[in-house]
């Protein structure tokens, strides 16, 4: 088995991380799935990492923004300066899901 490189070993992270806490045996087979993947489509084991983050970063972003949305209307107890924090940070993913399509 080829060792990622820390590049996509941080890739890999990315990409598992929102969805799934996986053990390091599933991380080598996953290792194993993406080489081959990568062998067949003839392109390299980051580029595969690449296309699997961009095929759910919009999906994990909008998950995001509805979770804080929740939060926000079912936290009667937070103060205004807490509310206003959570809604920039809404508003920071959402221009960040509303650009993704542009990368």
């Amino acid at each position: 088995m080829i060792v990622p490189t820390k590049r996509e070993a941080f890739l890999m992270h990315i990409a598992m991380s929102p969805r799934v806490k996986v053990s390091l045996n599933m991380r080598k087979n996953l290792i194993d799935v993406i080489d081959s993947v990568a062998s067949i489509l003839k392109v390299t084991r980051t580029e595969v990492i690449e296309s699997i983050i961009k095929s759910q970063l919009p999906d994990y972003l909008d998950e995001t923004i509805q979770t804080y949305k929740k939060f926000i209307k079912t936290n009667k107890a937070m103060s205004n300066q807490e509310r206003a924090r959570y809604e920039r940070i809404i508003e920071k993913l959402q221009s960040l899901s509303d650009s993704w399509g542009n990368i």
